[in-house]
């Protein structure tokens, strides 16, 4: 069912994530191991968050979409919004005007109060494409508006429950792991982009190419190579076909 093998390792890491919640909160005393791992796991689904928009783990369109709750649930927010932010506009403009996740809205500078005010604004411009892409779907596709919008009820539904049975557990096991998956994203894509050049067909982006840390980012890493590589290979199929069409010219009436 799953389209390709490798979503294992994306599955195995949601399930230990959604794991380390129900340990923590049956413990009966703060284990800060537990939690630096639950930390570290809940960057790792933000991580799945971003692979399973651009390719779905399933075959089938209803595990699919279990798997968004699923993901909505430890990622800390509705899995659509990667769909108008990063699909629609991020990969359109790559850090050029008019990407909402724009590295320089405010600064050139590259320093601690950059890197760490980036996650903060960068949230507070990406809900404009977030409300355009709801408004549209409520005039045109009322399927894709409710499910967008039932995701906002799961994750709603699932704070309010832990904080009715325990707020202190709540933050702790489940409200600050989300802020640290919501914020770690975002951090990497401020690494990735600032102060490459955005105008460059082969700068725009940086690799971090360390096998361990790209094992638990499942790749988020490597992007640039991996599209590169497909760039080169669309290419050359294009070559090919002018190629052919050379030589291969319709006959004269």
């Amino acid at each position: 069912m799953l389209k390709y093998t490798a979503d294992l390792r994306s599955l195995l890491f949601l399930s230990i994530a959604t794991s380390l919640l129900f340990i923590q909160w049956n413990l009966d005393a703060f284990n800060p191991v537990l939690w630096l791992c639950a930390m570290f796991f809940a960057v790792t689904v933000a991580v799945i968050a971003h692979n399973h928009n651009h390719v779905p783990m399933w075959k089938n369109e209803f595990l699919n979409r279990l798997t968004d709750y699923w993901i909505t649930l430890f990622y800390g927010f509705p899995t659509f919004a990667w769909i108008p932010t990063h699909n629609k506009n991020h990969h359109k403009f790559n850090n050029k005007e008019g990407d909402y996740t724009i590295t320089y809205r405010f600064s050139e500078e590259n320093n601690l109060w950059t890197l760490l005010s980036y996650p903060t604004i960068s949230s507070y411009y990406q809900q404009t494409p977030i409300m355009d892409y709801l408004r549209k779907n409520w005039e045109k596709d009322k399927g894709k508006f409710w499910f967008a919008i039932s995701q906002y009820i799961v994750l709603g539904a699932m704070i309010l429950i832990a904080l009715v049975l325990d707020w202190k557990k709540a933050i702790l096991y489940v409200l600050l792991p989300h802020q640290a998956a919501l914020f770690t994203v975002l951090i990497f894509n401020y690494l990735q982009h600032v102060h490459a050049d955005e105008t460059s067909h082969s700068n725009h982006s940086r690799n971090f190419v360390s096998p361990v840390l790209n094992f638990f980012a499942l790749q988020q890493w490597l992007p640039y190579r991996a599209s590169r590589q497909c760039e080169l290979a669309l290419e050359q199929v294009e070559r090919s076909a002018r190629k052919n069409c050379t030589h291969h010219k319709p006959a004269s009436h």
